[in-house]
């Protein structure tokens, strides 16, 4: 296994704003430098009167897939849970998002086997019909919905926040990707932010000479068509936690994206 070296360039996080903090404690615990780039920030789109409508129903489960869908829909269309109230578990893709959960009172079902959106399949109970809320981002698509319905669930499938891309990114941010070893993407809407702002000439250089590790299969794809020659899935491990042994993979790439 490689051990991170603090003599390299820095990792650089391309992801949403307020995302994979855990994973800059990480590299900041071990020594690594890192380089972020807030390629999208999240914006919540629910009225008032669809937050109050939400709020009435009477639900089995929440799903929530990151920690953003607490801080932009559990926190502020619920609120804290009540003692002696009705309270839906909350089924989380990790353990980040399953400890803001607890700190709200909401009893945090962890995923089942893999982590993220298959492990949450999994951890949903198929022994019964339940009644449950998916709020997700207007890129993330209904696919987590259509496999809970197939399930036999009754879902409610809501875009509970919307996607905007970065309005400028930092001389000190394109100098520190410049000099980057590694390149953490987290979805395709972040690369394509990315590549916006870095232009054809800049980001060429980078695909063609920095390794970069994609979180999940969809965006090795999308990685994969903008031209990267080495890219490799970013192995969070059981519980999507990020421990030494996640960083040093990283550097690693035992996990190629095919």
């Amino acid at each position: 296994m490689t051990a991170p070296s603090p003599s390299r360039g820095p990792v650089a996080i391309v992801a949403a704003a307020g995302t994979l903090v855990d994973l800059e404690s990480s590299l900041r615990a071990m020594g690594v430098p890192s380089v972020r780039f807030d390629a999208l920030r999240f914006v919540p789109s629910l009225s008032a009167a669809r937050r109050r409508a939400i709020r009435r129903t009477r639900w089995d489960g929440i799903i929530v897939s990151s920690p953003r869908g607490i801080e932009l829909f559990l926190a502020p269309v619920f609120g804290r849970a009540r003692d002696g109230a009705a309270t839906p578990a909350v089924f989380v893709a990790g353990e980040s998002t399953a400890t803001r959960t607890a700190r709200l009172g909401y009893p945090a079902v962890r995923p089942t086997g893999a982590p993220g959106i298959r492990g949450i399949l999994g951890a949903v109970p198929n022994d019964r019909r339940l009644r449950l809320l998916h709020p997700r981002s207007d890129v993330a698509g209904p696919s987590m919905a259509r496999a809970l319905r197939a399930a036999g669930h009754t879902v409610h499938d809501v875009v509970a926040f919307r996607t905007r891309a970065a309005a400028r990114m930092s001389p000190a941010t394109r100098r520190g990707l410049a000099g980057a070893s590694i390149v953490v993407v987290t979805s395709p809407s972040a690369l394509r932010s990315l590549r916006r702002h870095l232009g054809r000439v800049r980001f060429r250089a980078l695909a063609d000479h920095v390794p970069f590790r994609a979180l999940g299969e969809t965006t090795a794809a999308a990685v994969r068509r903008a031209g990267v020659r080495d890219v490799a899935l970013l192995d969070l491990g059981p519980g999507q936690a990020f421990t030494p042994v996640t960083v040093t993979s990283l550097f690693d790439g035992r996990r190629p994206a095919h």
